[in-house]
C-alpha cells in the first residue's frame, strides 16, 4: 500500500500536477490520520476490557476475604458467648458454700478457651491493591472509600479486642499459686500427668480454696467476664461492618456479571 503511494505520488510530480499532488498529499494525511485514531480507539477499548476485567477481579476478592473474615468472627463470637457462660458459671460456683472443684475448674477451662487468640482481618487483595497501585482500576470512589474506611475500622477494632485478649490470658499465666487457688486442678486434667510418676489424687487432696481465694477466683471470673463481654460487643461491631461491605461487593460483583 506504501509503495502503491509512492508511486502514484511520485508520478503526479513527474507530470507536474501540482495542485492534484497536493490534494492527494491532503487525502494521505487525512487517512494515516484516521489510521492514528482507530488505533488508538482499539488500543483504548483494550485497555478498558482489561481494566474491567482486573476491577471486577478485585471486587471478588474482596469479597472472598469479607466472607473469610466472616466466617472466622462467627466462631470467636461463638466461642466468646461459651467463655462468658463460663464465667457465670464460675461466679455461680463460687458463691455456693460447697465447691466441687472438678466442676469449677471446667468452667474455668471455658472461661480462658483460646485467650491467646489473636483476630486478624484477611487484607491480602487491600494490601496488594495499595502495593501495586491499581488503586485506581476502583472507579466507583464511593465504594472505595468506604473500603479502606471498613479496613482502618476494622484494624482499630482488632487492636482492642487483641489488647483485652492478652490480658486475659496475662491473668492466667501470673497465677503463682496454683493449687491454693485451684489452678493445679485444670493441670491435674490434662493428658501430660505421668500417673506412674505423679499421684494426682495425693496432689488434688491438697488444693483447697481459703475465703481469700475465693474471692481471688472470683475477681478472675467477673474480669473474664468483663473482657468477654466487652469482646462480644466488638465482635458484633464488626460482623454490623462486614455485612454493609458484603452487601455492596455483592451487588457490585452482581452488576460487573450482566
Amino acid at each position: 500500500m506504501i509503495k502503491l503511494f509512492r508511486t502514484i505520488r511520485q508520478a503526479m510530480i513527474k507530470e507536474s500536477k501540482v495542485s492534484k499532488y497536493l490534494q492527494y498529499a491532503i487525502g494521505e494525511i487525512v487517512l494515516v490520520v484516521i489510521g492514528i485514531l482507530i488505533a488508538l480507539q482499539i488500543n483504548t477499548w483494550n485497555q478498558n476490557r482489561i481494566n474491567n476485567s482486573l476491577e471486577k477481579g478485585y471486587y471478588e476478592r474482596f469479597l472472598n476475604d469479607v466472607y473469610f473474615d466472616e466466617e472466622i468472627v462467627t466462631q470467636q463470637m461463638e466461642v466468646t458467648k461459651i467463655r462468658i457462660l463460663g464465667a457465670n458459671n464460675m461466679l455461680g460456683i463460687l458463691q455456693k458454700k460447697s465447691v466441687d472443684l472438678d466442676t469449677l475448674s471446667k468452667e474455668i477451662r471455658k472461661c480462658i478457651a483460646t485467650a491467646n487468640f489473636n483476630f486478624k482481618p484477611t487484607q491480602i487483595t487491600y494490601e496488594d491493591i495499595k502495593s501495586s497501585g491499581n488503586l485506581y482500576l476502583l472507579r466507583d470512589l464511593g465504594l472505595k472509600n468506604k473500603i479502606d474506611r471498613h479496613y482502618s475500622d476494622l484494624s482499630g477494632i482488632m487492636t482492642t479486642i487483641n489488647t483485652n485478649s492478652a490480658k486475659l490470658a496475662d491473668r492466667v499465666l501470673l497465677k503463682e499459686d496454683l493449687i491454693g487457688t485451684g489452678f493445679a486442678n485444670i493441670v491435674l486434667s490434662q493428658n501430660g500427668i505421668n500417673p506412674a510418676i505423679v499421684d494426682k489424687e495425693k496432689l488434688k487432696s491438697l488444693i483447697h480454696l481459703s475465703e481469700k481465694n475465693r474471692m481471688l477466683l472470683m475477681n478472675d471470673a467477673i474480669l473474664y467476664l468483663g473482657i468477654s463481654s466487652r469482646n462480644l460487643q466488638h465482635f458484633e461491631k464488626i460482623i454490623n461492618e462486614i455485612n454493609m461491605i458484603k452487601s455492596l461487593l455483592e451487588a457490585k460483583c452482581k452488576s460487573k456479571k450482566q
